[in-house]
C-alpha cells in the first residue's frame, strides 16, 4: 500500500510543481521571451503569448503550492514507512549503476577475452569516425547544431519546434559540443560512444545467457549492420533508443522470471522513461516491452505480477511526464503529443501503404536491394525461431519473436505508415533470434555463417546504400552538399527559407564561408544575391523582378539578381 501512496502523492506534488511553473512564466513571460531570444525561430512573441495567455490562476496559488512541494519533500522519510526512504532510494542506485555492472562484467572475462572483445569494439569506433569524417552533413544533424546544441540548455529543456528536438540526445551534443574537434565530429562524437555502449552492453547481456563466442558473432554482426552504422555516427538520438531498448529487453526477460524484484522494475521505468525522453518512437519499443509481460503473466495465471505491470507502468507514464513538464508547460502538449508528421490514416490506406513499406525496411536494414532475398532469410528466421523455442523455451526467443509479432499490430493501432528508422529497435530481437537459434543448434551452426554475406555485401555498397537512404529519408541531402559546394568561397547573399537554409547556415559556421543568408527578399538587391527556390512549393514562372535563372538541380532552382 505504501507504494500506491508513496506514488498518489508524488504525483500531486509534482502537479503542483508544474502549476507553480506555469503561474511563475505565466507572471513574468519576459523570461521565456529571454529563453527563446538564442533559438533561431521566428515569432518569439507570438509563442509566448500563445502559450500563457490562460487567465486561470495567480501568484498567491503558485506560492503555495511551492510551499506545499518544499513541505512534502521533508515528510517523505514519514510518507515512506513501512519501507523507509534510505532502502527505496538503495534500490534505484542499484537499478541505475551501470558503469558498476559494466565493471563487474568486465572482471568475469579472462584477460584473452578482453583483447579480443577490445578489438572489436576499437574496429568499431574507428568505422564510425571514418565515416562521420568522411560522409557530409545531414539535415536533421544541421537543424540540431543550429537550434539546440548552440543555444542555452534551457531552450532544449523547454522549447520543442519539431520533432527534431531529441531532448536526451541534444543535452548530449551541448556537453560534446565543448570538445576541440570539428563542429560535425562534435556532433557526430555521441552517437559513436552511445552507439559502442549499446554493442557493448549487448554483448555482456547475451553472454550472460549463452557463451562468449555467441555473443561475440552476434555483436559483431549487430555492429556492423547498416542502421547501427548510419545511426552510430549520424547525430541523432537512435542510439539512445538502441541503448535504452538493449537495457529495457534483456531486464524484461529477468523480470518474466522475478516479477518480485523491484530493483528490476526501477530499471525497466528509467530505461523507458529515458528513451522517450531521447526520440518519442521510444513508444513502440516501450509498449512491446510491457505488452510481453502483460502476456507472460496471463499465461502464466501471475495475476500480482500483472497488477505490478500495471503499477509500473504508471509509473513510467509518470516520469515521462516529469521530463517532459518543461516543454509541456512552455511548448505545450500538442507539440510533442501531436506531431504535424505523425497523422493517422484510415486502415485501408495502412493495408495499401505495407508493401512499399515492407520492402523499404527489407533493404534498409539488410543493405540488399534484392528485397526478395531478404525476405526470405527473414522468414527463414522467424520458423527457425519458432521450432526452437518449441524446443527450448529459451526467454531471448519468446520476447524477440513477439517483437516481431507486435510491430505490426502497432502500426494497425496507430494506423500509420511509420518512416524506417522508426522500427530501429527490431533489430535488437532480430539479432537475438539469430543468436538464440545458433546457440541451441548444436552440430548445424555452421549454417549460420551463410548470414555473413549481408554484412559484407552491406560494406561494399555502403555508398550506394547511403545514397539510397538520402532519397527515401534525408532527400535534401545531396542538395544541400551542391549547394555548399556552389558557394564556396564566394562572398554571397543567399535568400532562402527552406531545407536548405539549415545546411547554409551550418557550412557557414563550420567552414566560415563569407556568406549572408536572408529569409526574405527585403533589403539591398546586388549582383552578389542569389535566391534560393524548393520548386515543390513554389510554380515554375514564379521568378521575382530583376532575377533570372542561375542553376537548377534536383528540385531546386537557384536565381541570380541581374538587375
Amino acid at each position: 500500500m505504501w507504494r500506491y501512496k508513496f506514488y498518489g502523492h508524488l504525483s500531486l506534488q509534482f502537479l503542483l510543481l508544474g502549476t507553480f511553473l506555469v503561474v511563475y512564466f505565466h507572471s513574468y513571460p519576459e523570461l521565456l521571451t529571454k529563453i527563446l531570444s538564442l533559438s533561431t525561430f521566428r515569432n518569439k512573441e507570438k509563442i509566448v503569448t500563445q502559450v500563457f495567455d490562460l487567465k486561470v490562476y495567480n501568484r498567491l496559488i503558485a506560492v503555495m503550492a511551492f510551499l506545499n512541494l518544499l513541505h512534502a519533500l521533508m515528510m517523505y522519510r514519514n510518507l515512506l514507512k513501512p519501507v523507509t526512504f534510505a532502502r527505496n532510494l538503495a534500490l534505484v542506485k542499484r537499478s541505475i549503476n551501470y558503469f558498476g555492472w559494466l565493471k563487474r562484467a568486465f572482471k568475469i572475462l579472462t584477460s584473452k577475452q578482453i583483447m579480443v572483445l577490445a578489438l572489436l569494439l576499437t574496429m568499431g569506433t574507428v568505422l564510425r569516425s571514418v565515416l562521420a569524417n568522411n560522409i557530409p552533413v545531414i539535415y536533421d544533424e544541421a537543424y540540431t547544431y543550429l537550434a539546440f546544441t548552440s543555444k542555452n540548455p534551457l531552450l532544449t529543456a523547454f522549447f520543442y519546434p519539431t520533432s527534431n528536438n531529441h531532448v536526451l540526445f541534444s543535452h548530449l551534443t551541448q556537453l560534446t559540443g565543448l570538445l576541440p574537434f570539428d563542429i560535425l565530429y562534435n556532433l557526430r562524437i555521441s552517437s559513436i560512444v552511445i552507439n559502442m555502449l549499446a554493442v557493448l552492453t549487448f554483448f555482456f547481456c547475451l553472454k550472460n545467457r549463452s557463451n562468449f563466442k555467441t555473443a561475440l558473432i552476434f555483436s559483431l554482426l549487430l555492429s556492423i549492420a547498416f542502421p547501427m552504422l548510419f545511426y552510430g555516427f549520424a547525430a541523432r538520438g537512435y542510439s539512445l533508443v538502441l541503448f535504452f531498448f538493449v537495457i529495457g529487453l534483456f531486464t524484461t526477460t529477468e523480470i518474466a522470471k522475478q516479477p518480485g524484484n523491484p530493483v528490476l522494475w526501477y530499471r525497466l521505468s528509467l530505461s523507458s522513461a529515458l528513451g522517450m525522453y531521447s526520440v518519442p518512437t521510444f513508444l513502440y519499443p516501450m509498449i512491446t516491452l510491457y505488452g510481453y509481460l502483460f502476456v507472460v503473466f496471463i499465461y502464466k495465471k501471475r495475476p500480482s505480477a500483472f497488477f505490478n505491470t500495471l503499477t509500473n507502468g504508471m509509473l513510467t507514464v509518470f516520469l515521462i511526464g516529469m521530463l517532459y513538464l518543461p516543454i509541456f508547460v512552455l511548448s505545450g502538449p500538442d507539440a510533442v503529443l501531436g506531431n504535424k508528421y505523425v497523422v493517422s490514416n484510415s486502415l485501408s490506406k495502412v493495408v495499401e501503404g505495407l508493401g512499399s513499406h515492407l520492402k523499404n525496411n527489407l533493404y534498409f536494414y539488410s543493405g540488399q536491394s534484392r528485397v526478395y532475398l531478404s525476405l526470405f532469410t527473414l522468414v527463414l528466421v522467424l520458423v527457425t525461431s519458432v521450432f526452437v523455442l518449441k524446443k527450448t523455451r529459451y526467454e531471448l526467443l519468446s520476447i524477440s519473436l513477439f517483437a516481431f509479432v507486435f510491430a505490426p499490430i502497432l502500426m494497425f493501432l496507430h494506423r500509420i505508415i511509420p518512416v524506417e528508422r522508426t522500427w530501429i529497435y527490431l533489430c535488437i530481437p532480430f539479432t537475438l533470434l539469430l543468436a538464440s537459434a545458433y546457440y541451441h543448434s548444436g552440430k548445424y551452426r555452421f549454417v549460420f555463417y551463410f548470414l555473413l554475406v549481408f554484412p559484407i555485401l552491406n560494406a561494399i555498397n555502403f555508398r550506394e546504400h547511403i545514397n539510397w537512404y538520402d532519397k527515401v529519408c534525408e532527400e535534401d541531402s545531396p542538395q544541400g552538399q551542391y549547394f555548399n559546394k556552389y558557394f564556396h568561397g564566394k562572398n554571397a547573399v543567399i535568400i532562402t527559407s527552406n531545407r536548405m537554409n539549415s545546411y547554409l547556415k551550418f557550412n557557414q559556421i563550420r567552414f566560415n564561408e563569407n556568406w549572408e543568408i536572408n529569409e526574405d527578399l527585403e533589403g539591398n538587391l546586388n549582383h552578389k544575391t542569389y535566391y534560393l527556390q524548393y520548386l515543390r512549393d513554389e510554380k515554375k514562372d514564379s521568378i521575382p523582378f530583376g532575377f533570372e535563372v542561375a542553376d537548377e538541380y534536383k528540385g531546386y532552382r537557384l536565381l541570380s539578381y541581374k538587375k
